[in-house]
């Protein structure tokens, strides 16, 4: 195994690694109160660093037979996630 990509997949065991730039799919994507709040603020240029934490709702579908039907049940899958500053 190549050296990066054990590393990887240390980093990915580990909880760590970072994909860069993701498509985040879902039902709903709401950005949490009381974000996004300023972390940093360059004094040279103003430019600032907001940390930012979403909720994303992604539901969860499964057949679940029941006698003589088939129901259709869904769980609902919530998650909050920081993104932004680290």
């Amino acid at each position: 195994m190549e050296t990066h990509e054990a590393e990887v997949l240390e980093a990915k065991a580990r909880g760590t690694f970072d994909e860069g730039v993701v498509s985040l799919t879902a039902e709903s994507v709401t950005m949490s109160a009381g974000y996004p709040r300023v972390v940093h603020t360059d004094e040279q240029s103003g430019a600032t660093t907001q940390l930012c934490r979403i909720s994303i709702d992604r539901y969860v579908y499964f057949y679940l037979h029941t006698g003589n039907s088939t129901d259709v049940v869904f769980v609902s899958q919530r998650r909050h996630v920081p993104i932004g500053a680290r």
